[in-house]
């Protein structure tokens, strides 16, 4: 009898050890579901996010390629770009804004590229000669037709900055490219080699800088 009531209190005690064990794997099974759950949320979060980013890198490159697309066409026909506008407005306003022009007398006479460009130089070399104060003139003497406007005429102007910035003297040409020649300085830099460098870079055609003497010459070729 006693030994009776020791297996069964033996017994008993194994049943509660094993439901407890069984609570015990019931409760990992359930923290392993979740967190399998809470892992697979994870995964769709980062697979949407991925997705969206795709459409997104698409979206630019499609909108990057049709700018493209366009920048390449207009040169083709000869045209200046969406950014041609751009630039003339910007030289617009600060030419106007330090000559003191009305805004009924501000708009550009050429209505072709070239004639722009011509147009666009001689309001520069204004704007100049009344901002910085130096002797800056421009002479017209031919039509200058260059596949990269927009280009030519940031360059020409950075150019012309560099010009003024070194010569008390500075007289432009424009004929088949543009002339730019820089008389009497101090001491001479690297302003304007680092100018000519810069078109250069931007694709420009443009010849050495001469020195000879209190005179210096930069070519930009259209």
């Amino acid at each position: 009898m006693i030994q009776s009531q020791a297996e069964c209190q033996a017994l008993r005690a194994r049943v509660a050890s094993d439901e407890a064990a069984r609570h015990e794997l019931t409760a990992e099974r359930d923290l392993l579901l979740q967190e399998r759950e809470e892992l697979r949320g994870t995964v769709r979060r980062q697979d949407d996010e991925l997705e969206a980013a795709g459409k997104a890198a698409s979206l630019v490159a499609a909108e990057a390629a049709e700018r493209e697309a366009v920048r390449i066409k207009s040169m083709a026909e000869g045209e200046p770009g969406p950014s041609w506008a751009l630039v003339l407005a910007d030289m617009e306003r600060r030419w106007a804004n330090t000559v003191g022009v009305p805004p009924g007398a501000r708009a550009m006479k050429a209505s072709e590229v070239a004639g722009q460009v011509a147009e666009a130089l001689e309001r520069e070399v204004e704007r100049v000669r009344e901002e910085v104060g130096v002797d800056v003139s421009l002479t017209i003497t031919g039509d200058l037709s260059t596949p990269q406007p927009v280009v030519f005429l940031l360059a020409a102007t950075d150019m012309l900055g560099a010009m003024v910035s070194t010569c008390e003297r500075v007289s432009l040409e424009i004929d088949e490219g543009l002339v730019m020649v820089g008389e009497m300085w101090s001491e001479l830099g690297d302003d304007i080699e680092v100018s000519r460098q810069r078109a250069v870079d931007a694709g420009l055609v443009v010849d050495p800088v001469e020195v000879e003497d209190e005179r210096v010459q930069v070519t930009l070729r259209s």
